[in-house]
């Protein structure tokens, strides 16, 4: 038996028995197939990382956009909720209230995207990406300002120079002891620092302001460069191609959103003290600056007036007003503290002031008062056209009418040395405390006008109603009584829609007609002015128009002029041409209003021809000119309710988000 066994075994392990199993490496094909599914296996790996790691992204970023945004909002509705004034325009003076007023800019909306791009630009011919580079502004030079009374318990805040409440306590122990106390006091050390102080009561400003990331004069970061008082007033500051010099696209890359907080504190007494030196004229801008003297005009330089009241508003965060005095050198000018009686007054608000103008018929006079905007006074009307982008020049050719708030009206400081002496010879800086946020594309504000028209827009079947079906069974298709049918595409365009003056041109070209659909939108205030200019529409159109165009807030007459109240408020200068054009709602004063009548109705009251007045001489006893007529606010509709459309921008995550709030204006 064993040796059976033994004998298979020997058989089983005999070499012919055994099967032969070839060895090979593998081919080049077959390494290339498998290096290239590892590879695409990876890749995919890798892309669904990144785009989980995109959306998570993108997740935080539209988290932080909506934080943002809700603070703005949160602080924008806290400050109108505090406001001492309502819509109600004009105010009455004999109840003093304050004010309210809105600057609607040149642009809006669907005009802001004319500007950011190349010189000699070819709309037809622009790319995807820069056309959508374009879209996202949207209206940047709107401003809001307000009187505002703090709430029960609260204060506002904010910082002015320690001298003046030197002034202050200096007149007090004047008015009681008839001499001026002696004050051993270092003044230079006096004006270098900064102290807080608060009032229930302030003049609040909210207004976008072009960035800059140029460095300052210790080569640190500035933030922030207003437009300059020389022109150009709109910097483009950010240098995409890399030559050094800034893009002259015609519009900021960057800008921020800035709020301003004016104390209104009447009970102080900032007088310069007859005593001492402290009232005498300063012979250097330099030391009126630090020592907060107004800087005084030159009538053959409309730009200086802005630096009027420039050097209180760089220099402390009081609501004030400039005043003329007596002193040993002359007359001098002087500021003082506002009250809400005094701010009915558009001239002493923040940022407000007169220019020097003629009316080209040898009227020398001086304008009404207007905000101060970076490029002073507008140019003709096709200058007006072209700077909102309307008349399809080139935007870097002309002056935009209106502008930004100069860099002139921004908060700066004295720099000290690390022991707290100041620096010498004295070196200003930015503090930024006005700023709010700085990737903010759109700040744009609008008025509720019960009058504006709404049009119908066929949508993009081109068709009224549903396209190629009778809605309304009258053996016609898509005819206008098919206009607005329910669940059809047309939709309804108030003034602010970009397609709104499409559908103008469309009645311009093709004779298509125009349907109303329903009264009442938001609208940019001056919102006619800003549309008569479109190239496409021809004087006969808009006679036309008239009926569509025609509004509490369009600025356009129905005989399509510039509003009558305009030009008497002086918010628009016609002659010679197009010097000053601002459309604002503003609350105003009655104190203009010699017989309670509207002006124009009733010979005998005043006004100056054109918009243009001898602001702050000596009004004529009344029918001993019958020249002048009496000023009205620009808008005399009271304003209903305001609405602020706020949209950001995080350029790293490309995402943007928009809010939009609604605030009532009747009490």
């Amino acid at each position: 038996m064993n040796r059976i066994t033994k004998a298979m075994t020997n058989a089983f392990n005999d070499s012919r028995w055994r099967r032969v199993v070839s060895r090979r490496a593998l081919t080049l094909i077959e390494v290339l197939i498998a290096t290239t599914l590892t590879l695409l296996m990876m890749l995919a790996l890798a892309q669904g990382f990144k785009t989980l790691s995109d959306g998570v992204s993108e997740g935080r970023s539209k988290i932080n956009l909506s934080d943002q945004l809700r603070g703005i909002v949160t602080l924008l509705k806290a400050d109108l909720s505090q406001r001492t004034a309502d819509g109600t325009t004009p105010q009455q003076q004999v109840a003093p209230r304050g004010y309210f007023k809105y600057l609607d800019g040149s642009l809006t909306d669907f005009t802001a995207t004319n500007f950011n791009r190349p010189a000699g630009f070819d709309a037809t011919s622009m790319s995807n990406e820069m056309l959508l580079l374009a879209s996202k502004w949207g209206d940047v030079d709107d401003m809001l300002m307000f009187t505002a009374r703090a709430k029960p318990g609260e204060v506002f805040r904010g910082k002015i120079p320690r001298a003046l409440l030197r002034y202050h306590e200096m007149n007090k122990y004047f008015e009681q002891n008839n001499q001026y106390p002696t004050m051993n006091v270092n003044w230079v050390e006096e004006w270098a620092t900064d102290v807080v102080i608060t009032s229930e009561l302030a003049e609040i400003v909210w207004f976008m302001v072009p960035l800059s990331n140029l460095p300052d004069g210790n080569g640190l970061d500035s933030g922030v460069v207003a437009p300059s008082d020389i022109w150009p007033d709109v910097i483009p500051v950010v240098d995409r191609d890399g030559d050094g010099i800034p893009d002259a696209d015609g519009m900021p890359d960057k800008m921020a959103l800035c709020r301003r907080v004016l104390l209104i504190r009447d009970d102080l007494d900032i007088t310069p003290p007859d005593t001492s030196g402290l009232r005498v004229a300063l012979g250097t801008a330099e030391d009126r600056l630090f020592r907060m003297q107004p800087d005084p005009p030159a009538t053959g330089n409309p730009a200086s007036f802005r630096g009027v009241g420039a050097n209180a508003y760089r220099r402390c965060d009081l609501s004030l007003r400039t005043d003329l005095i007596s002193s040993s050198s002359g007359n001098l000018l002087v500021y003082q503290t506002n009250s809400l009686t005094s701010l009915q007054d558009p001239v002493n608000r923040f940022a407000h002031g007169v220019y020097p103008v003629t009316d080209g018929n040898n009227f020398v006079g001086s304008t009404f008062p207007l905000v101060f905007r970076s490029n002073g006074l507008g140019m003709s009307l096709g200058g007006y056209n072209a700077g909102i982008g309307l008349a399809g020049a080139s935007p870097e050719s002309v002056e935009p009418d209106g502008g930004f708030l100069p860099s002139s009206f921004m908060r700066i400081r004295y720099l000290k040395t690390t022991d707290g002496s100041l620096i010498t010879p004295p070196t200003l800086d930015f503090t930024l405390e006005e700023i709010i946020a700085t990737n903010v594309v759109s700040f744009d504000l609008r008025a509720f006008d019960a009058t504006a028209v709404q049009l119908y827009h066929p949508g993009r079947d081109g068709g009224w109603g549903t396209a190629g079906f009778d809605d309304d069974v009258d053996s016609t298709t898509d005819n206008v009584t098919e206009a607005g049918w329910p669940a059809s595409d047309d939709i309804a365009l108030t003034p602010s829609d970009p397609g709104f003056w499409e559908v103008a041109n469309n009645f311009a070209r093709n004779n298509v007609a125009l349907v109303e659909a329903s009264r009442g939108a938001y609208v940019d205030m001056g919102w006619g002015i800003k549309g008569i200019g479109h190239p496409k529409l021809s004087g006969a159109t808009l006679t036309a128009l008239a009926p569509f165009i025609v509004s509490d807030y369009s600025g356009i007459e129905a005989t399509n002029q510039l509003s009558y109240y305009l030009l008497r408020s002086g918010s628009v200068s016609v002659s010679p041409g197009v010097r000053v054009c601002q459309t604002a709602f503003d609350t105003f004063t009655d104190n203009f209003d010699s017989d309670g009548e509207i002006a124009g109705v009733i010979a005998n009251t005043r006004y100056y021809p054109n918009g243009l007045r001898r602001y702050g001489m000596t009004v004529p006893v009344l029918g001993t000119d019958p020249t002048i007529e009496d000023v009205p606010p620009p808008f005399p509709a009271d304003l209903k309710s305001i609405q602020a459309n706020i949209r950001v921008e995080d350029i790293t995550a490309g995402v943007i988000q928009q809010v939009s709030l609604i605030e009532s204006l009747k009490d």
